[in-house]
């Protein structure tokens, strides 16, 4: 680093480009034996002689100077030695030159070795001349601008007045206005008043305004929203103006509201303006609209030895593809018309329509500018003007489209006749005029019988008056119209249609007809109630797998406990016996009302088995006869000694016990119920009439009452699990679904027909087997004890695992548990030898049942298995052990059922 003395850098001055000297350092100063103040401004010439500052080297600025002997600055008083002299170093940035920096030094020599600090100075310096001309620049600009703003402000004020435009600031912090002299003039206000509050100002708005721009005032001040609107305010003189309104909210760096900066104009005579001008519009483009065909008008001249177009109207142009100046210059003859026949004749009929025989409709074929061939139907008429000449008016219309429809009707009309929706069409006074064939084999009416007619007469009196006024309403405004009608047909027969109803129109666009589309959607109908009942019967039935399963494990436990208890007590405490027999019984309920639910889910697992439906029938006239009320006549009808089904007996007479349940209640005054077994034929007859079944021959069980009977509403609902007719605690609503879903899970079907004051009869079918294809049934022995084999028991659920492993350990057995799937296969293969039997839940945690069936049979070993679950059998096949050998027991399962087929699957081996 190389060390400047002080006197060096303590020593010099800096001036500007006229040498004027700028403020430097003190050191200087006292050099020169002045004061700093002093030397601001002071030419620099008065501190060296003009002489000693000249220009040398490629500087063009004062370089060095000789030795100073004298000066005259300071009156004399400054005596620079003579062994003094000075440098000067430009001051230049990379724009200009703003001044020198004069060095005092001592020789040449001394300044060579600080010349690079001091040249460093010097660029520092130089960029502090340059932003303090730039400051110099930017106050001189602000104070032109100054005086530009208040010019600008007295021409605001003048354009404001002249576009009736004034402007107005809210300050959000004093919450003072501040309004232009326009603004009063617009708003009514006297200038010498205080503006109007912000808040309050929609108060001078029109009351149907009033909310909106309040809405918006609120909005700006709250949410800082802008708005743009036109608004209706009342003057003091109560003529009403229109004004447009805009605010704007300005914020600060924080987001915080500082102010609202708008304007208002007043649009009134706009408004006015806008709205004539609309008028006009309007009746010119209705005059326009109006015109449908081609407008012209021609005249003989001379140039043209034929005619001269002076009016060609835009539709002439959409036809033909020419403008005025193009027809005019090619010629209409040659530009339409170019067969050399057609020129012809085209020429002659326009000098036969000059001279008075006008074309009318007349079917004339052209050649568009595009090439295209159009028919046209022209008309024509002479028009003489005050000099004579003789013009000829010609309107012209493209009927194209319209032959080519006529010509596509017509094959439509064949494919109408042979549609498979039916078609109606009625002329505008609602008559009929026209009806398709299918039309005539769906309602039994031909053309001749209801021509004329209206549509009406095929109503029935399930659709409503209003339906049809709706109907006629909508097409009659040129809408259409989608619904669905109950009408009869002509046998009397009442059917759903779905209609589509809309109007025709002719090329002009007029209404002429009224055309109907009418389907047939009863059969559609029945199917669509048919599959919401199953979806309803489903989503019941997913809910009764869902609680199926806990609640049978509870039910299981408490069967079980039951049954330790009264074979671990003294019996001849008949009291505690009935209390006992009390649990046993209404755990048995529960499991009933539990397999109800499965029943109509039809999730329940049958014992389907070929059984006889006599003896079914026959075996339970005893029951009958000893509940059925004494004022109630049974009557048995059976046609054979024989009628073998695929059924599970049991649940076959929970059905008929709820169906003779069900006629008591109807019958409350007494009556016949009859019970009716025989067989029957599906055919494809009995199939189309009632909308059901698969041919094949069928056993048929009739139970028929003689009592209130239902209604239809109730009789299409009868089946819905939970709906019942009975007075609230006398009925759950779930024996006929429970007996529709035991029906469907034998692959049978069940109906009712019942008609209010005469009675009901539930037809249940079943598909009839015959008698070779029941098996012998095997009689098994009763029931047998354990001989202490050992058995594992895998089941999660405590209270289920802890009653059955009791229930086992007392009839004796010796019992390994295991609390889900994965225990189960660890305890298996630590007493694999000793175990025999596995009693194995079906779906546990960990790992399911099926997984440890895999793992034992994996092992080797032929062990036997019986699996258990709560689930349903819908659940259960999911698990795909439905198919196995092994045997399987639904939970809710009685103590003794349990053990007998403990002992009975050991006796096998």
């Amino acid at each position: 680093m190389i060390l400047l003395p002080l006197d060096i850098i303590n020593k010099f001055l800096v001036i500007t480009q006229t040498l004027e000297v700028i403020p430097t350092v003190k050191a200087m100063a006292e050099f020169l034996n002045a004061a700093l103040h002093e030397l601001i401004g002071v030419k620099s010439i008065y501190i060296c002689h003009e002489g000693q500052l000249y220009t040398s080297g490629n500087e063009d600025i004062p370089h060095d100077a000789s030795l100073c002997k004298t000066s005259s600055y300071n009156g004399g008083r400054c005596s620079i030695p003579e062994n003094y002299g000075f440098k000067v170093i430009n001051l230049r940035t990379l724009k200009r030159n703003y001044g020198y920096m004069i060095i005092n030094v001592l020789n040449t020599l001394e300044y060579a070795n600080y010349e690079p600090f001091l040249r460093n100075t010097s660029n520092v310096l130089a960029r502090i001349l340059e932003n303090r001309q730039i400051t110099e620049e930017l106050n001189n600009a602000v104070e032109t601008l100054h005086y530009a703003n208040l010019s600008l402000e007295v021409d605001v004020i003048a354009a404001q007045k002249k576009a009736h435009f004034g402007t107005f600031t809210y300050e959000s912090a004093s919450r003072q206005s501040n309004w232009s002299l326009e603004m009063y003039k617009i708003w009514g206000i006297d200038p010498i008043l205080e503006p109007p509050v912000y808040t309050e100002l929609a108060n001078y708005a029109h009351p149907d305004d009033y909310q909106c721009f309040n809405d918006d005032i609120r909005a700006s001040l709250e949410q800082y929203t802008s708005y743009d609107l036109d608004i209706r305010i009342f003057h003091p003189d109560k003529t009403e103006k229109i004004i447009n309104i805009i605010a704007e909210p300005i914020l600060d760096n924080a987001g915080k509201l500082v102010k609202i900066r708008g304007s208002s104009q007043d649009i009134t005579e706009r408004k006015k303006m806008e709205q004539e001008l609309k008028h006009k519009n309007d009746f010119n483009l209705l005059i326009m609209e109006n015109i449908a065909e081609g407008l012209s008008v021609s005249h003989t001249v001379e140039k043209h030895p034929y005619v001269l177009f002076t009016v060609w109207n835009n539709r002439m142009t959409e036809i033909t593809g020419y403008i005025l100046e193009e027809i005019n210059t090619i010629g209409w003859h040659n530009a339409l018309y170019t067969d050399i026949q057609q020129q012809r004749r085209a020429i002659k009929r326009m000098e036969e329509s000059r001279a008075g025989d006008n074309l009318v409709d007349e079917i004339w074929e052209i050649i568009s500018k595009a090439g295209q061939k159009k028919l046209v139907s022209i008309s024509t008429s002479t028009i003489t003007d005050t000099n004579g000449l003789i013009h000829v008016l010609a309107v012209m219309d493209d009927i194209t489209d319209r032959k080519k429809t006529e010509n596509e009707l017509i094959r439509a009309s064949h494919v109408i006749e042979q549609s498979p929706i039916m078609v109606l069409i009625t002329n505008t006074m609602e008559e009929i005029e026209y009806v398709n064939r299918k039309f005539t084999d769906v309602t039994g009416y031909t053309l001749n019988e209801i021509k004329g007619k209206n549509p009406v007469i095929l109503k029935s009196d399930k659709t409503p008056d209003d339906v049809c006024e709706e109907l006629w309403i909508i097409i009659t405004s040129g809408r259409q119209w989608r619904g669905e009608l109950n009408i009869m047909r002509k046998d009397g027969i009442e059917i759903l249609v779905s209609v589509k109803a809309l109007p025709l129109h002719d090329t002009d666009g007029d209404v002429t007809h009224y055309l109907r589309l009418c389907e047939d959607i009863t059969d559609l109908r029945h199917l669509e109630a048919e599959l919401r009942q199953s979806q309803k019967m489903e989503a019941v039935g997913q809910l009764a797998g869902g609680i199926a399963h806990d609640f049978n494990n509870i039910l299981s436990t408490i069967k079980n406990y039951a049954y330790l208890l009264k074979t671990s007590f003294n019996k001849e405490d008949a009291q505690l016996v009935s209390f006992i027999d009390s649990i046993s019984s209404s755990s048995d309920k529960a499991a009933y009302l539990t397999q109800s639910l499965l029943g109509f889910s039809r999730k329940l697992m049958l014992n389907l088995r070929p059984v006889n439906l006599i003896t079914i029938v026959a075996g339970m006239r005893t029951l009958f006869e000893s509940f059925v009320r004494e004022d109630i006549n049974v009557r048995l009808l059976m046609s054979a000694s024989e009628i073998m089904v695929y059924a599970d007996n049991v649940q076959l007479e929970m059905i008929l016990i709820n169906l003779v349940n069900n006629a008591m209640d109807s019958m409350s005054e007494g009556g016949v119920l009859t019970i009716k077994a025989d067989i029957t034929t599906i055919d494809n007859n009995f199939i189309e009439s009632h909308d059901y079944g698969t041919v094949g021959d069928y056993a048929r069980i009739c139970v028929s009452d003689t009592g209130e009977g239902m209604d239809t509403a109730t009789t299409e609902r009868i089946f819905e699990p939970f709906f019942t007719t009975k007075e609230v605690g006398k009925g759950t609503g779930l024996g006929l679904a429970t007996a529709y879903g035991i029906v469907k899970q034998h692959n049978g079907y069940i109906n009712v027909h019942s008609e209010a004051g005469i009675g009901s009869t539930f037809t249940i079918l079943l598909p009839l087997i015959k008698s070779s294809e029941a098996p012998v049934e095997i009689i098994k022995p009763a029931a047998m004890k354990g001989q202490g084999e050992t058995i594992l028991l895998a089941e999660d659920n405590d209270e289920m695992r802890n009653s059955v492993s009791q229930l086992l350990r007392n009839n004796g057995y010796k019992v390994i548990e295991a609390v889900d799937g994965a225990d189960a296969m660890l305890k298996f293969d630590e007493h694999s030898t000793d175990i025999a039997i596995v009693l194995l839940d079906v779906i546990m945690p960990r790992a399911n049942g099926k997984v440890v069936y895999d793992h034992i049979r994996d092992a080797g070993s032929v062990v036997k298995i019986i699996f258990l679950s709560g689930y349903s059998f819908e659940i259960v096949k999911t698990q795909d052990i439905s198919n196995r050998l092994e045997p399987y027991i639904q939970k809710p399962v009685n103590p003794d059922v349990l053990l007998g087929k403990i002992r009975e699957v050991l006796d096998q081996w």
